[in-house]
């Protein structure tokens, strides 16, 4: 049920060509770094029994008139126990992602829109 999670997609404009998920071991893939934010934003909020969970929206899409490529990301918060996010968990969770977003910006260098 949705009271029980809170999803919230964000698309980020790719970069280069080690953006995105890879089967190449040498390469840490985008949604690994995004998880690894996730997880950091997550540890210094106030409420640390929400989790985030990031994973890939469909393919990478292509603008038609500039190349420029793009990935949906979903990040996906709960509680760490499952149980049903209230009011106050929601928003903690909303600010926990307003402040994951500034960090992809930020510390990643990557360009959300």
């Amino acid at each position: 049920p949705k009271h029980f999670s809170l999803t919230i997609a964000i698309s980020i404009w790719l970069t280069g060509e080690n953006d995105g998920d890879s089967s190449d071991e040498s390469v840490v893939p985008a949604t690994k770094t995004l998880q690894a934010v996730a997880n950091q934003c997550c540890g210094e909020s106030e409420m640390r029994e929400i989790q985030c969970t990031v994973e890939t929206a469909g393919v990478v899409n292509v603008q038609s008139s500039t190349g420029r490529r793009s990935q949906l990301y979903s990040f996906k918060y709960g509680m760490s126990d499952g149980s049903n996010m209230g009011g106050a968990s929601r928003a903690a969770a909303k600010a926990i992602h307003a402040m994951l977003r500034k960090r992809i910006v930020d510390k990643c260098g990557y360009f959300v829109r």
